[in-house]
């Protein structure tokens, strides 16, 4: 309202001076009221550091009983697979991302930390256990799903259709192999 009254009383004394003369010192002092208002409101900017989210990983391990019972003999499919996940190039990758770990059979549940013993379910449903680890909904999308397994199915799905339904879900699926190459 001041800086309004000021230039009216600058445009009357200026009335005996062209017209673009006028308009240019009008514009000058406009320009030169603005930065003093500027500059007694004393504004500041804010600036807000976003940090970068960590990229969420989830991670699934087989908890059937082929995971937990064989080989017979010496250490088990799944306490192999923990102590690579441990430590390695494996647990290297993943040092820097968030982990959301899961154990499966024929059901899939988050557990805050993946046990070092288990007792095994004697069957696994892949399909089933990781849609419910892929369709949970999150604050954060995964950029990745890493599954553990020996790759027992008690379902008997060929191993392509149960990755064709895992496709819509949109988070790439890396599967890591337990166990002996030759079948059981």
């Amino acid at each position: 309202m001041i800086a309004g009254v000021a230039l009216y009383l600058c445009w009357l004394r200026t009335r005996d001076l062209s017209m673009p003369r006028r308009a240019t010192l009008l514009a000058l002092r406009a320009i030169l009221f603005g930065l003093i208002i500027f500059a007694v409101l004393n504004p500041h900017v804010e600036r807000r550091q976003s940090l970068a989210e960590a990229p969420l990983v989830l991670v699934a391990m087989d908890g059937s009983r082929s995971m937990t019972d064989l080989p017979l003999e010496g250490e088990s499919r799944y306490s192999t697979a923990l102590a690579a996940l441990n430590s390695g190039d494996i647990a290297g990758s993943l040092q820097s991302a968030r982990i959301e770990s899961y154990l499966f059979d024929e059901g899939a549940r988050r557990v805050v930390e993946l046990p070092p013993v288990i007792e095994g379910v004697p069957r696994t449903d892949l399909r089933r256990s990781l849609s419910e680890i892929l369709r949970r909904p999150r604050a954060q999308t995964p950029v990745a799903c890493l599954l553990i397994s020996d790759g027992a199915d008690g379902t008997h799905r060929p191993p392509a259709r149960v990755a064709q339904a895992l496709r819509g879900y949109g988070i790439p699926v890396y599967c890591v192999g337990v166990g002996s190459p030759d079948p059981v």
